[in-house]
């Protein structure tokens, strides 16, 4: 979606980048990931590592699948056919899966919740907090200025 943005549009890339993954990932990636959680006792993290797994799967075979159908059929067709591949996959993905809920727990005073400074002196969460802001901030600042130059680079005959 990030290449129907125009250069210099930054409310174009928030949409697409921000809000579309977004969206999706928690539509998406994050439910079917915690499904996955439900019905293995042992073995969980082999389990959701390899239904992760999955995305990069589609990292290596969609660039290929795409470029391929560009030469074929053309930027918007190619686009459309991504679009309809990702549908049916996705449509059959969201019909089989299905939660297992934990038996229920006899009912127990719930504790105290944490406060801020004790969530802030835990060192993994701080750090994981921190790598995701830096990748954040790779993504839009550095990346910016990456998708600033590509103008040069592209072919203004891909237009819909």
């Amino acid at each position: 979606m990030l290449s129907f943005a125009q250069p210099q549009q930054f409310y174009q890339i928030f949409l697409t980048q921000g809000l579309g993954v977004g969206i999706s990932l928690g539509f998406l990636f994050l439910p079917s990931v915690s499904v996955i959680s439900h019905h293995f006792e042992q073995k969980r993290a082999l389990a959701m590592g390899i239904a992760a797994s999955g995305s990069s799967c589609g990292g290596i075979v969609f660039p290929i699948l795409i470029n391929k159908m560009i030469e074929k059929y053309g930027f918007s067709w190619a686009t459309r056919i991504a679009a309809f591949i990702c549908l049916g996959l996705m449509s059959i993905s969201l019909a089989c899966m299905r939660t297992r809920p934990p038996p229920l727990r006899p009912q127990v005073e719930e504790p105290e919740p944490p406060s801020v400074l004790t969530i802030l002196k835990d060192v993994p969460y701080v750090l994981a907090v921190l790598a995701s802001l830096a990748n954040v901030m790779g993504v839009f600042f550095l990346g910016g200025s990456v998708l600033s130059n590509v103008e040069i680079f592209v072919d203004h005959d891909l237009s819909l």
